[in-house]
């Protein structure tokens, strides 16, 4: 599993950036998830990609995340190494500025 982190500050372009993924991972007929970070406590937030992950979606887009959901996520991903369910995906996150 890999975690690609987008920072800046705000107004930066990072969510247009997230939906340029979507948009690509779509058109290329490839299972794609958004999230809204900002929607989520970070429990929630981990229990809600780990169901999303789940059902399928290898790309997970996560907008405006706080550093302890990144950081959760880190160690959830941490956890997750030796899972081979988990071993191709791809987790993009937003850092809300």
């Amino acid at each position: 599993m890999q975690i690609k982190i987008l920072t800046g500050a705000a107004a930066t372009g990072k969510t247009r950036k997230l939906r340029e993924i979507e948009a690509n991972l779509v058109s290329a007929k490839k299972a794609v998830s958004f999230i809204c970070g900002e929607h989520y406590s970070s429990t929630a937030l981990l229990a809600h990609v780990a169901g999303r992950a789940n059902q399928g979606p290898r790309t997970l887009l996560i907008d405006d995340c706080s550093q302890q959901q990144i950081n959760d996520l880190r160690g959830w991903q941490a956890a997750m190494k030796d899972n081979e369910h988990f071993k191709k995906m791809t987790i993009w996150v937003a850092k809300r500025a």
